[in-house]
């Protein structure tokens, strides 16, 4: 099966609504020098199965796709941006984070909603293995805002199936999390 046609006005819209979307976050003084020009940045997980789905991003994860740009940016969030990183909730505050902020050994979470990953880089084809379902894996490049997606993840995201990518990688509560979002499984 291939794209329809109102498949394809479809994904033109969710790449419009992530280009917007992408674009409000790296307006932030502390994002536009360093993620807007990196040609090696990328957003991949929820955030575009949610597009897709025409709802709202509940955060987006960005990754790097080499150490060196990962590491300087980690560096650059938690030296010069601390003010802008989200507060680790009062429940959570001696389990997670640093210094009362969301900053993880997985992640650096930010107020706005952004969460640039600090677990692993690479490129998008090596990252994508390490999702646990197939609508994980669409990736959008910030550097030419391109949406590379398959027909079968757009169906995954579309129809909200549940399709293991890496069976190594899948944890009860996830799997639950995205039952209780109105995922089934394949």
């Amino acid at each position: 099966m291939a794209f329809t046609d109102a498949d394809k006005l479809h994904l033109y819209k969710v790449k419009e609504y992530l280009q917007k979307s992408i674009n409000e976050i790296g307006s932030s003084t502390y994002l536009a020098p360093y993620v807007l020009p990196w040609k090696g940045v990328y957003l991949a997980g929820g955030a575009i199965a949610s597009a897709i789905q025409d709802e709202s991003p509940r955060d987006f994860d960005f990754y790097c796709e080499d150490e060196k740009t990962m590491r300087a940016f980690e560096e650059h969030l938690t030296k010069s941006c601390f003010e802008h990183i989200k507060d680790v909730e009062e429940k959570y505050h001696d389990l997670i984070g640093r210094d009362g902020k969301m900053i993880t050994g997985r992640a650096i979470t930010m107020k706005n909603g952004a969460s640039f990953i600090t677990m692993i880089y690479g490129k998008p084809e090596d990252v994508k293995r390490s999702f646990d379902f197939v609508h994980c894996t669409p990736h959008f490049h910030l550097g030419t805002m391109q949406l590379f997606i398959s027909e079968r993840q757009y169906r995954a995201c579309k129809d909200k199936k549940l399709i293991v990518n890496n069976p190594d990688k899948v944890k009860p509560w996830r799997e639950d999390k995205f039952k209780s979002r109105g995922y089934t499984k394949e």
